[in-house]
């Protein structure tokens, strides 16, 4: 996963100002959800990652003691902007 500060937008310009390896930060949920990453559907993997960012916006402080690739989410702010958020899931039509 690449992410960027808010006001640092423009990706053709700009690198990637954290990354975070998807394959351990996610591997929990794959097993939770009994998915195999290579076979997993669209909606499936929606679901699983509106789940990893759900328990991330709950307990961010306490998912970075347990998975150290976290770490730069904490760096970037994104943990921080997380904390009490209401994560939504839009349908795509």
């Amino acid at each position: 996963m690449y992410g960027w500060k808010q006001d640092n937008l423009n990706f053709d310009v700009v690198p990637p100002e954290f990354t975070v390896d998807e394959r351990k930060a996610l591997a929990p949920y794959f097993a939770r959800f009994d998915q195999d990453p290579a076979h997993i559907v669209p909606e499936a993997f929606e679901l699983l990652v509106l789940t990893w960012l759900t328990d991330v916006a709950r307990s961010a402080e306490h998912l970075e003691k347990l998975d150290p690739s976290l770490q730069s989410l904490s760096d970037s702010g994104l943990l921080s902007s997380l904390r009490q958020a209401h994560i939504e899931m839009n349908p795509t039509e």
